[in-house]
């Protein structure tokens, strides 16, 4: 299996964990408009597109649009109501103001610098119709409950991270961030999610995508920071071991706002 087919398998583990852990596809509704039907919907940071995918399926009257730096999407078979954009969103999202109902992003804030964080939610609220909404769903990449190589493998991963100005913890800001930019009705829901057997079914999907995270970061990890490829892999493996015999668990931030305004 070439590393790009092992990316898309973890982030296809990763998308079907949180719906696992949700019950669904989406925290907040998405009638939460004053509009009585939704028309457009954008997922930020799509990776596979498993879950435009999947809620094309779920609601065939709305139209989804997908954009990612990588090309991790299906190219050709895909629901009527659902295509794929390649861009780099860092750089502007490739649409016009007041473009769609509700805005979707997931575990995208690994790839922001922390100075770049208010632009970003400045395009957010431009590509967002009057009324309309964003759900943000972020890990500050914390383990927690865990040992000694859990944490020297937070420490490494966030160092590693800061070298393109990436923090992280800075997730936990968001709900500041939004209202700053204008949000409105700003709400952070913080969960816990178990690591391991003692978090059932949940808990052992979540625990290997922990370690498939941090085993995706491993050539990273070690070229920002020049250490030895052996060391790190020992610390995954405790760290594996960590969440089994540890009450391991982490936090998932969930962000929901609204834009100011009546839906036309």
């Amino acid at each position: 299996m070439t590393r790009y087919q092992q990316e898309q398998d973890r982030l296809n583990a990763v998308h079907y964990l949180h719906k696992m852990e949700l019950g669904a596809n989406h925290f907040t509704s998405l009638k939460c408009t004053d509009r009585s039907h939704m028309e457009n919907v954008l997922d930020i940071g799509c990776g596979t597109g498993a879950w435009c995918l999947e809620m094309a399926a779920e609601h065939p009257d709305t139209n989804f649009v997908g954009v990612d730096l990588l090309p991790l999407y299906p190219t050709l078979v895909r629901p009527r109501n659902c295509r794929f954009l390649q861009a780099d969103v860092l750089r502007g999202l490739p649409f016009a103001d007041e473009s769609f109902d509700f805005v979707h992003m997931r575990n995208f804030g690994v790839g922001v610098p922390a100075e770049l964080w208010p632009t970003l939610l400045h395009e957010l609220q431009r590509v967002i119709k009057p009324g309309g909404r964003v759900e943000i769903c972020e890990s500050d990449m914390v383990p927690r409950g865990t040992g000694p190589a859990g944490r020297l493998l937070a420490k490494w991963t966030h160092a590693a991270l800061s070298t393109h100005g990436v923090d992280p913890t800075a997730v936990r800001g968001l709900p500041k961030l939004l209202q700053d930019v204008g949000f409105q009705e700003v709400r952070l829901h913080l969960r816990d999610l178990k690591d391991g057997a003692h978090g059932g079914e949940v808990g052992r999907a979540s625990a290997e995508a922990q370690r498939d995270e941090y085993s995706a970061l491993r050539p990273f990890v070690t070229r920002a920071l020049c250490m030895d490829e052996l060391a790190y892999d020992r610390a995954v493996i405790a760290y594996e071991r960590e969440m089994e015999t540890m009450r391991a668990h982490h936090h998932v931030f969930y962000v929901v706002a609204r834009r100011p305004g009546r839906a036309m």
